[in-house]
């Protein structure tokens, strides 16, 4: 029987212990050291170190089982910091990334404990968005400074659009969202932000991204282009959707095949018909149409204005040749 080398090794280092240790208050050290079961390399160590708030000139050195990361202690405020090294640490043989690895210190004499969670949703599409950029400024920071200051606080969403801030002093805080690679605004980024300048450190929140420089013709457009197609194709098959919802009001449906609308529609009726609808699988979305202005307006950071409302309908809808698709929808925001 010829020789095997045993079986794979699947697991990741497991941390045996840290100096200091996890949870230290007045902490005054100007390193942390991370102590592995095994010896250890890094994806990308540099860029994925993460501590919120941010350590100034925050350094890292790997040697065999070992982590050491140093910065100057004279430079830390007195708050409650956590750093972050998820799905960095891997074995140096199998490249097993170790999942969560997260250490909490204080330099004052208590751990904050106060947190503030939720969701980023994109204002258009009514979907969540991953890897978005959650900061929380002073609630004294003046707006204009915002994307150009660094943030008190910061965090990532997940692929599920969730943030969550852990650690927090009780103060109060604006909480604003950016897409992009990192904090300053660039011209395709969306943007988003809390109405309220106080954080509801219990409840989890929904912070509405948008696009500040949308434009309607760029919709429009692609709409146009659509009915351009359709209208030089010869006995298209169609069906006919009658949508109920549970109030009237001045609303835009849309629906789109790949996110290209194929109707756009303008109601104010609480039974919404749309007739010669072309076969197939639909998304709807419903716009509250604010301002009546027969479009979907996006928001403003610099006046305070949120983005429409955007609902989406939580399944695609399947348009049939020569059928009545008739369907029920209790929207709340109505």
């Amino acid at each position: 029987m010829p020789l095997t080398g045993g079986e794979k090794d699947i697991k990741p280092p497991k941390l045996i212990i840290t100096n200091p240790e996890n949870l230290t208050k007045n902490f005054l050290n100007d390193k942390i050291i991370f102590l592995f079961d095994e010896n250890i390399s890094a994806k990308n160590l540099g860029n994925n170190i993460f501590s919120s708030p941010a350590i100034p000139d925050l350094k890292h050195k790997i040697k065999g089982n070992q982590l050491e990361l140093s910065f100057d202690n004279n430079k830390l405020k007195e708050l409650t910091y956590l750093i972050q090294l998820n799905q960095t640490i891997k074995d140096i043989n199998e490249g097993n990334i170790l999942n969560k690895l997260e250490y909490v210190f204080s330099t004052k004499d208590i751990i904050d404990t106060l947190s503030f969670s939720g969701f980023a949703v994109d204002a258009y599409l009514d979907i969540p968005m991953e890897d978005i950029w959650i900061l929380l400024y002073e609630n004294n920071i003046n707006d204009s400074a915002i994307f150009k200051q660094q943030p008190n606080f910061v965090c990532k969403t997940d692929s599920l659009g969730f943030f969550n801030f852990k650690h927090l002093d009780n103060l109060e805080y604006k909480a604003f969202a950016i897409s992009g690679l990192d904090f300053k605004f660039n011209n395709n980024d969306k943007i988003g932000f809390k109405q309220s300048a106080t954080l509801e450190k219990s409840l989890d929140s929904i912070i509405y991204l948008f696009d500040p420089y949308f434009s309607h013709d760029s919709i429009t457009n692609l709409f146009l282009e659509s009915e351009r197609k359709n209208s030089d194709t010869i006995l298209e098959k169609t069906g006919k959707l009658i949508l109920n919802l549970n109030k009237s009001q001045d609303i835009i449906i849309q629906l789109s095949q790949d996110n290209q609308p194929k109707f756009i529609g303008l109601y104010n009726q609480s039974e919404c018909l749309i007739s010669d609808l072309k076969v197939g699988e639909y998304e709807m979305r419903v716009f509250l149409d604010s301002n009546k202005n027969g479009y979907w307006d996006t928001g403003s950071l610099l006046n305070q204005v949120q983005a429409e409302k955007s609902i989406l309908y939580n399944k695609k809808i399947s348009i049939r040749e020569n059928w009545d698709l008739e369907l029920n929808w209790i929207i709340h925001e109505l």
